[in-house]
């Protein structure tokens, strides 16, 4: 999946080997986010400097 906010782009994947989501492209890549969708969701909102209660737009 590719994640966006204004100019920074990057990729997150789920790899079967690590039986989670890892970063894998951008300044992050290859460092692994959490397995479950909606905490791995959180740290990518946290990477892009989103946190609860604001939106991206």
């Amino acid at each position: 999946m590719r994640v966006r906010r204004g100019e920074d782009t990057r990729r997150v994947r789920w790899t079967e080997d690590a039986g989670t989501f890892v970063w894998s492209f951008g300044p992050d890549k290859g460092e692994k986010l959490a397995a479950d969708p909606e905490w791995a969701a959180d740290q990518v909102a946290s990477a892009f400097g989103i946190g609860s209660g604001r939106e991206s737009r």
